[in-house]
């Protein structure tokens, strides 16, 4: 999760700075960035979105338990047998 939200920066970042059209040598930090943009963080959008949805979950069904709100941590698959049956 944590991997993919840095991608997720990582990418909105590069779209910005192409978009404003800063370079490398003009050495502008990520959040000098940002502020020219006026946007924020991926992460942090994403973050304020889901904090906004338990709230109105919260609100509106009481029949639906607390523990299958949180957002529990995904299981790592099983790495399959890359070879063909038989093989």
């Amino acid at each position: 999760m944590k991997e993919d939200l840095r991608k997720l920066n990582v990418l909105h970042l590069n779209c910005c700075q192409r978009i404003l059209n800063v370079y490398w040598w003009t050495k502008t930090s990520n959040m000098g960035v940002y502020r020219i943009s006026r946007q924020h963080p991926v992460s942090e959008m994403i973050k304020v979105r889901r904090w906004r949805y338990l709230g109105h979950t919260l609100s509106r069904q009481a029949s639906i338990p607390h523990t299958r709100l949180g957002w529990a941590r995904e299981r790592k698959r099983r790495k399959e047998n890359l070879k063909g049956p038989g093989e």
